[in-house]
């Protein structure tokens, strides 16, 4: 039974098939937030919503038998406790006033595409393991928004106070910026004013938009890069350990099968030298024949010699 759940597991057709019952969750989802072919298709979504996760469930239990006499390693994988929790909650009676939240968890059926998908697997591991890296620089991003919302406000609060009036206000109009949303149309705006600081406009939001957009966006596609890198070498490094594990079973399987053929060997030496022993002790049992020895005559007319 482990084996054959272990085989289905595996198995390139069950993945795929996994993954197209995800796709179709998905589009039951979507179908069901048009409310004239919910009210219209009730009962089909229905079944196909029990079936989905009646599938899920199956899954679940495939790859838990699979994991054999050790079924909690089913758990220490990241993307299976998710998967099974999606499942769990959607067995939850959750209904009435809070059928929404089941509707959003159904939602959620679709993010099991990353534990289907190997290489989403991999970007979303990357971005995960990015995120201690992403706080400094997003510290470092508040510094400059900060810095430059300060400035603004104290160049362009005359000139423009519903974009530069407060500090608040002002880091609102860089982030604006920063998307580069209508950044031309303010920069020009400060620079018609009669702020005697007009004439700074355009170094300021250059300079903002060069440090801001180029060069904190290179920074985090840069940690991203990194993150992934690492990831793939941890997984090439899991993928060495597992094919080196394979060949050590191999080897000592290789080794038992030796020695069983060795003890066979010794067993067949011992029969053949026994049945030499036996052949011996019968032949050694049997008594030759007895021959008379010829004594010597002498030939006529000439007398024997005497002693």
């Amino acid at each position: 039974m482990v084996k054959l759940c272990r085989t289905i597991a595996e198995s390139k057709i069950f993945q795929n098939l996994i993954l197209l019952l995800i796709i179709v969750a998905g589009a039951v989802v979507g179908l069901e937030t048009y409310a004239s072919i919910a009210k219209e298709h009730h009962t089909i979504l229905g079944y196909m919503n029990t079936l989905i996760i009646s599938a899920f469930t199956l899954e679940a239990v495939i790859k838990i038998v699979a994991c054999g006499n050790k079924p909690l390693d089913y758990f220490k994988n990241p993307w299976n406790l998710f998967d099974f929790i999606i499942v769990v909650v959607c067995f939850l009676p959750i209904g009435g006033h809070y059928a929404a939240v089941l509707r959003l968890v159904r939602i959620a059926r679709v993010l099991r595409l990353v534990t289907v998908l190997p290489k989403l697997q991999l970007i979303v591991g990357a971005l995960l393991k990015s995120v201690p890296s992403m706080f400094y620089i997003a510290v470092l991003m508040t510094l400059h928004f900060y810095i430059y919302a300060v400035m603004g406000t104290m160049m362009f609060q005359a000139n423009d106070p519903t974009h530069f009036g407060d500090l608040h206000t002002s880091m609102l109009t860089m982030f604006q910026v920063l998307t580069l949303e209508n950044w031309s149309g303010l920069m020009r705006a400060q620079m018609l004013g009669a702020n005697p600081m007009t004439w700074t406009a355009p170094f300021f939001f250059i300079s903002f938009i060069l440090l801001g957009t180029m060069l904190m966006l290179n920074l985090i596609i840069g940690v991203v890069i990194n993150s992934m890198e690492e990831v793939r070498q941890e997984e090439d490094a899991k993928q060495r350990a597992e094919i080196l594990a394979q060949s050590e079973i191999s080897s000592a399987d290789e080794i038992q099968l030796l020695i069983s053929q060795l003890g066979k060997f010794q067993n067949k030496l011992k029969e053949v030298k026994h049945q030499i022993r036996l052949e011996e002790k019968e032949h050694a049992g049997k008594t030759p024949p007895n021959i008379e020895t010829p004594t010597p005559s002498s030939p006529k007319g000439v007398p024997l010699p005497s002693a």
